[in-house]
């Protein structure tokens, strides 16, 4: 009765459900990040944690290497999205080059960790902006 006083309405009926729930992603957070990061990123959309979903992203972007199980685990707009970001902040630790983000003139070879930032908020933005609202 309560979820469809919500899914109707759109109001929450008892206004601590709000800090439950932010209670909730702050308790579970360490155990969440501990996870795979494709674990987490279903997890995350599946409760519509925006936190998780960004740091998790962050994550899998940044893994040395991706096994195709854990990856095929995904939609294939998120695969390619990440596949996309490795492969641009590859390319743009390849070349010296002032870093955008930071202003940093980065060594040859090494990725600036604001890039990745950058990538996945530009990238995934719509999916962000969904969760947050």
């Amino acid at each position: 009765m309560v979820a469809v006083y919500i899914r109707t309405t759109g109001l929450t009926p008892f206004p601590f459900f709000s800090q439950i729930r932010k209670k909730a992603i702050s308790s579970l957070g360490m155990h969440v990040s501990s996870q795979k990061a494709a674990k987490t990123i279903l997890l995350a959309k599946k409760c519509h944690v925006a936190s998780w979903l960004r740091a998790a992203y962050i994550r899998l972007v940044e893994e040395p290497s991706l096994s195709l199980s854990e990856v095929q685990e995904l939609d294939l707009q998120t695969q390619i999205n990440i596949y996309y970001i490795r492969d641009e902040v590859k390319c743009r630790a390849g070349t010296r080059r002032v870093c955008h983000p930071c202003g940093i003139t980065h060594p040859r070879g090494l990725t600036c960790p604001l890039d990745v930032h950058e990538l996945v908020k530009e990238l995934f933005k719509e999916e962000f902006k969904a969760m947050d609202s």
